[in-house]
């Protein structure tokens, strides 16, 4: 490992190959220069996000660093950072997959911005409070786990009809009527998109 070197060698997640090296420190520059032209913290958040887990630029932690940008734009702007739980963390890859293959920023806005929602919703006065929801909101379940078994992350406003469910004997933890709902930047964040490839 080379720690805060761009990467010299091509790096891939599954089918997923990444912007060649030769190519990085221009599609990162391209990349800021759209950036810069947003104004919405959201916007600018997510689209930071995409652009550091697209190129790839380095050996490894790249969506670590992806999400460390994201948040620390939301923080810097006053809003509530991004929390990927374990259970959630195959719509997130799917979102990237969709935005990065078929061009759908619609769809991987509308999961960060559920993520988003979700996080704001979180008691986090104590370990104990916040450890509690995110087990009551299935956010620590595998996410293997999780589709086998038809199991969804809960936004905790959901938790008291999840009850419900469980008492009637409906027994799957997926609420009638939950839908993800698209943020209205992604139509005008989703011309910005990096298009630099190998």
């Amino acid at each position: 490992m080379r720690p805060g070197e761009l990467k010299n060698r091509e790096n891939q997640a599954g089918s997923t190959l990444f912007v060649a090296p030769r190519l990085v420190r221009g599609t990162l520059l391209a990349g800021f220069e759209r950036y810069a032209q947003l104004t919405d913290p959201f916007a600018r958040a997510a689209f930071i996000m995409f652009l550091v887990n697209e190129v790839h630029p380095f050996d490894d932690g790249n969506g670590r660093i992806a999400r460390l940008m994201m948040n620390a734009e939301l923080v810097s702007a006053g809003q509530v950072r991004v929390v990927i739980p374990t259970v959630y963390r195959s719509n997130y890859v799917m979102a990237l997959k969709g935005l990065t293959q078929n061009g759908n920023a619609r769809s991987y806005v509308a999961t960060v911005d559920f993520a988003q929602r979700y996080t704001a919703q979180l008691d986090c006065t104590s370990l104990e409070s916040a450890q509690a929801m995110l087990t009551e909101t299935n956010a620590f379940v595998d996410p293997t786990e999780a589709d086998a078994r038809g199991t969804r992350l809960l936004l905790p406003s959901h938790r008291d009809l999840r009850q419900k469910q469980c008492r009637s004997g409906r027994g799957d933890s997926k609420p009638h009527g939950q839908t993800a709902v698209a943020s209205p930047v992604a139509a005008t964040w989703s011309s910005c998109v990096p298009c630099a490839r190998t």
